[in-house]
């Protein structure tokens, strides 16, 4: 079998300076032994046994591709049969010493779904990912940070242990991406049960004073705490976008440019990138400009053709993310497309993950948007519970 760099689109193969591999989907691949199984299960033409010894088998490679398939064929028959996840429990520890940090981010994959298949499982879920934001690995960590909301979401007794574990990983790591994925899988999941708690509450205003200018942050954090954000009022510094963003892509000088072509050209240039640097540093100069460009009907076009791009996690979540500031943007321009986005992105991909991060792009209009566009995103989401096929997604629309 081949490793984790062949699978990748062999120009979007492992980055030497990032050190690490792209953060590959391969739930969504429609090849491969683990597209086969996946088919069998559905189809009924594999049993669980076999597909768990499948995984098992896979377990004793040297090849960490291989043993994160194993990973995910356990996650795929326990989201089937909720008795696997004792099975995936006693397995954990032996698979999050691993030494590739695939190995542990996908581990704690695994961990999630045991915790969501049955809630007894989500202390021990918490004490790996405690342990995950200690990693070397940014996307260990990430995972980590992500994991511990739905642990609380299992077992709201695991607040006060969550809350602790992951304020001081943002004490000592305050990064924005940091805080905005804390935002969108840890405070905004856990809002209806602990939207009140002082510690919530003083956590997510911190987040907002140190948010470096970014716009988008800003206005997250401000519906977090109930209060109403203008656009005018979460305007980016021009300044900075000038400075540290407006410069040379491809030949083209962005600063000759009025900001709603420089969008689009930068847009462009993302959909045609061939590596993963290259893409994620056309989303940074996006994220920015956005909250100065007028016309956002066509970037957001873009971006949701670029979506269901399965070659690296992380930029579909950094799409996401910009897609959603469009959203805040301009909800009555917008709503009608990201619903239709969200829907035929549930409907080619059960991946639960993919599912949550996807589905945070309507969140604005539900909560920011005017009635209009309320009314929108309402219609479509009888569609998206349809093809919710895990419990934790269908969690995530009733709480978003």
């Amino acid at each position: 079998m081949s490793t984790i760099e062949a699978r990748v689109d062999g120009r979007w193969g492992y980055q030497p300076h990032l050190d690490r591999e792209p953060v590959v989907n391969i739930w969504d691949n429609k090849s491969g032994i683990f597209s086969t199984i996946k088919d069998g299960i559905k189809s009924g033409e594999i049993g669980i046994e076999d597909a768990l010894r499948t995984a098992n088998d896979l377990f004793k490679s040297k090849d960490p591709a291989q043993v994160k398939t194993g990973i995910h064929i356990y996650r795929l028959c326990m989201w089937r049969e909720s008795s696997v996840a004792k099975e995936w429990i006693d397995k954990a520890p032996a698979l999050f010493n691993y030494p590739h940090p695939r190995i542990r981010h996908s581990t704690i994959w695994g961990l999630r779904t045991a915790s969501w298949q049955d809630p007894q499982f989500s202390a021990s879920g918490l004490t790996f990912a405690q342990q995950g934001l200690k990693d070397e690995d940014v996307g260990v960590q990430k995972a980590s940070m992500w994991a511990l909301g739905d642990f609380v979401l299992n077992d709201s007794n695991l607040f006060p242990l969550a809350y602790r574990s992951l304020d001081q990983f943002l004490a000592g790591s305050p990064k924005e991406s940091n805080y905005l994925l804390a935002m969108e899988r840890f405070f905004r999941s856990l809002k209806l049960p602990f939207g009140y708690d002082p510690r919530f509450r003083d956590a997510v205003s911190r987040m907002r004073k140190e948010s470096d200018g970014y716009p988008g942050l800003r206005a997250r954090t401000a519906a977090m705490l109930d209060e109403n954000v203008s656009v005018k009022e979460s305007q980016v510094d021009e300044t900075l976008v000038t400075e540290k963003y407006k410069r040379n892509i491809n030949g083209t000088s962005l600063a000759q440019l009025p900001t709603d072509k420089s969008l689009i050209v930068v847009a462009r240039n993302f959909q045609a990138a061939n590596t993963f640097m290259g893409g994620i540093n056309c989303l940074k100069i996006m994220k920015y400009l956005v909250w100065l460009s007028e016309d956002l009907k066509e970037p957001f076009e873009i971006l949701s053709e670029t979506l269901t791009d399965k070659r690296d996690g992380d930029l579909s979540r950094s799409v996401s993310v910009i897609m959603a500031d469009c959203v805040i943007r301009k909800p009555n321009e917008i709503a009608e497309d990201a619903s239709q986005t969200v829907r035929n992105f549930f409907k080619q991909s059960d991946n639960d993950g993919s599912q949550i991060i996807v589905q945070l792009i309507l969140d604005p209009v539900r909560h920011d948007g005017n009635q209009s566009a309320q009314k929108v995103v309402e219609n479509v989401m009888p569609a998206l519970h349809k093809y919710a096929e895990n419990r934790s997604v269908s969690v995530a629309l009733e709480n978003h």
